[in-house]
């Protein structure tokens, strides 16, 4: 008796369709969507994640913008796909996310680095970056200069409360002293209470004047306090105007990296800035975006800010009243790319487009747009 195999109802060649049929009909949904991913075709719609930095990707009234948005753009209609996208706060947090498959691409300022190699892909690199420092400007040390930093608003305050004391004390000295020290203090007004500044003022100085003095209690009285409130006045004085020295004249002795050791720093928590400062024994405060690390550094809470060399750059480049500057070269160089996860079968065609739009020129007309680079 022969032996009876089951035989497939259909052709051979409908076999493989109906397998597909069977998988697409039977496989988890998740699984389904991640091999829809794998592969780009036209009617592919990939999920896309970013982190906002500044120009590389950022929301600009509800309009995404950036250099890594035009970017991906190009990379669109190069491979033929369209995508959706969703932001997260942090560039670890976007890291996680495409490494458990829940999106099938992250973006920003992202660097490449040996760690995150070991849980995401990347595509070939698209930007060439590093880490620069940004301080408040030291300006010129002309003599101009000098007298803008020793005469700023707070000083010019102090001076003006200390006027008020003067002429204060100026006109209770006269008040006491007119009658019984005429010769002294002139009943005049005027010219009584001219003498009494002169007085107020010489005292000040000196803690005392040699050709005039009061000679009735309350005028003594009053004499004794403002000498006593003159040591202290001067002491404010000579304090307040220190440091407002100290202050404006702070980024003087910052060239680079090196002389931010033992100052505070501020930058980005959580990303390559971050941990590159902190495995190197610096003193670091974290913020959760760029520009909170900046405003640290305008309200003197930090010697300066570490972070990616082009954001860095293009804050001072749309911030031209900012009184901050960018100083010493860049170090630490660092790649920028996309972030794939694991495996994925996207990055072929990804890399192929980034190639071809390299040599297109493409990548560099961006650069320039962005960058003003040539």
């Amino acid at each position: 008796m022969k032996n009876v195999l089951f035989r497939f109802p259909y052709k051979q060649s409908n076999f493989f369709s109906f397998i597909m049929f069977l998988a697409l009909t039977i496989l988890p949904a998740s699984f389904k969507a991640q091999m829809a991913a794998d592969s780009i075709g036209k009617s592919s719609v990939l999920s896309v994640v970013f982190k906002q930095t500044e120009p590389f990707a950022f929301r600009d009234s509800d309009r995404l913008k950036g250099y890594s948005i035009d970017l991906l753009n190009l990379l669109s209609k190069e491979c033929g796909f369209t995508y959706s996208v969703s932001e997260v706060s942090t560039m670890s947090k976007l890291i996680e996310e495409v490494s458990q498959k829940k999106y099938n691409i992250g973006l920003g300022a992202t660097s490449i680095t040996e760690e995150r190699e070991k849980i995401v892909d990347f595509s070939y690199p698209f930007f060439e970056s590093g880490l620069q420092v940004l301080v408040r400007k030291s300006g010129d040390n002309g003599p101009w200069s000098t007298i803008k930093k020793v005469f700023n608003s707070e000083f010019i305050a102090i001076i003006g409360i200390l006027c008020l004391f003067i002429l204060f004390i100026s006109h209770l000295i006269w008040l006491f002293e007119r009658k019984r020290n005429s010769e002294s203090f002139p009943v005049k007004y005027l010219t009584g209470v001219g003498e009494s500044i002169w007085w107020s003022i010489s005292t000040l100085i000196s803690g005392g004047c040699e050709n005039k003095s009061p000679i009735g209690f309350s005028g003594r009285l009053v004499a004794f306090i403002w000498m006593l409130g003159a040591i202290l006045l001067t002491t404010f004085i000579t304090a307040s105007l220190t440091a407002s020295m100290t202050i404006n004249t702070l980024s003087n002795d910052i060239k680079g990296i090196s002389d931010l050791r033992g100052k505070k720093i501020g930058t980005v928590s959580g990303g390559y800035s971050d941990g590159f400062l902190k495995k190197s024994g610096y003193n670091v405060i974290g913020q959760k975006t760029i520009d909170d690390a900046i405003l640290l550094l305008e309200n003197g809470k930090v010697s300066g800010i570490v972070f990616d060399s082009p954001v860095l750059n293009y804050f001072v480049k749309t911030h031209p009243g900012s009184d901050l500057q960018v100083i010493g070269p860049i170090f630490e160089n660092q790649n920028y790319g996309f972030v794939l996860p694991l495996g994925s079968n996207l990055r072929k065609d990804i890399n192929k487009a980034l190639l071809k739009l390299q040599f297109s020129g493409a990548i560099n007309d961006l650069k320039k747009k962005w960058f003003d680079t040539e």
